[in-house]
């Protein structure tokens, strides 16, 4: 064997080698840095009922790591119901490979999500009771306000603010996250498990029903239209859910025959003003009902109502008209939308539901 050509094949392979480490530097590189590019939302269709739905990926990373995908509201998903909370304090999870930051409440949701749907189960292995009764699964699909719109595009924000009644309607069931609270989770578990066979309710557990009847969730005007069009809703907290129709139904017989009607009426009053529906009530009528429901901007308390009432203007949201003219109040804003195809307002990054 000619020794020249051996030396000069393992230049040439050392020479691969090297090639190859540095290709594999780049790729590393390349991909470490993908991963601090924040994410930025692909177009939507707007002449469409188009929305996005996200899905949060198993995984034991410390950051979250979802996927989103666009869809129309005839597709199967499950809508978000929750509190924004203060904008301070976010987190970041990674959606396609990209940043994303949320807020601290919504973070917890999709950490809860992941840690008891990282695995799916196999027919050969027991499920856990939680797992089992769960209304959701790994492979589901999320629709949530604060990931599912681009908050930077004011046309898109209107397009999907009009679509908000038939994204709710339309959803297989809406999820009310009332955040991480080992209270309430427990008291979910009672009222779901427990309660259902005892004649009396559980004094331990009548603290947590009271902070869930003074939770800020009941408050906010725009959770009253997206509980109210649900086809099935449920309450969450941590891993832990129960029926919302189970608890407006068997709920507050037990507890006026543990304590009294009166107890019982002062404690279900923000759920029943929040859940009830009135068929047939017009924008105004549902105006005056839903008054004192709490949003930083007044208009909107008309944008949050609009799908679930009758007589009501065509209104769009037109995010600029509030900047450029702060000073209007929502009796102009109805009489001016009653003349016009697109109004003021209207969830302006969502600023006025959750904060």
């Amino acid at each position: 064997m000619d020794s020249s050509a051996t030396v000069g094949s393992a230049s040439i392979e050392s020479e691969g080698q090297v090639s190859l480490a540095q290709q594999l530097r780049f790729e590393t590189h390349s991909f470490r840095s993908a991963s601090n590019i924040d994410y930025e939302h692909d177009s939507l269709d707007l002449k469409s009922d188009s929305i996005r739905l996200v899905q949060v990926l198993p995984g034991q990373a410390q950051k979250i790591h979802c996927t989103i995908k666009q869809a129309k509201t005839i597709d199967r998903y499950i809508c978000l119901s929750y509190v924004w909370g203060p904008p301070e304090d976010t987190q970041a999870i990674d959606i396609d490979g990209k940043l994303f930051h949320v807020r601290r409440n919504l973070w917890e949701f999709l950490s809860m999500v992941r840690s008891t749907c990282s695995t799916d189960k196999t027919e050969n292995e027991q499920c856990h009771e939680n797992d089992c009764e769960r209304p959701y699964k790994a492979s589901d699909s999320f629709w949530i306000d604060a990931i599912c719109i681009n908050q930077d595009d004011d046309i898109e924000r209107c397009h999907q603010v009009q679509q908000m009644g038939k994204i709710y309607s339309g959803a297989q069931l809406v999820l009310a996250w009332l955040g991480a609270n080992s209270q309430l989770a427990s008291l979910f578990q009672y009222m779901r498990v427990d309660m259902p066979n005892q004649l009396f309710f559980d004094a331990e557990h009548f603290l947590a029903l009271s902070e869930l009847s003074e939770h800020v969730y009941w408050k906010r005007a725009w959770i009253t239209q997206e509980i109210q069009l649900a086809r099935h809703a449920y309450l969450l907290s941590n891993n832990q859910h129960l029926d919302l129709s189970f608890f407006q139904r068997v709920g507050p017989t037990i507890v006026a025959r543990t304590f009294s009607q009166y107890i019982c009426n002062d404690l279900w009053r923000p759920f029943d003003h929040t859940i009830q529906k009135h068929e047939g009530n017009s924008l105004l009528d549902n105006l005056y009902r839903f008054r004192n429901k709490q949003c930083s901007n007044e208009l909107d308390l008309v944008y949050s109502l609009r799908s679930m009432s009758t007589q009501c203007p065509v209104m769009a949201a037109q995010f600029r008209f509030v900047m450029e003219f702060p000073w209007l109040n929502w009796p102009e804003v109805y009489s001016t939308a009653s003349a016009t195809d697109c109004a003021p307002g209207a969830r302006s990054q969502h600023s006025g539901v959750y904060e």
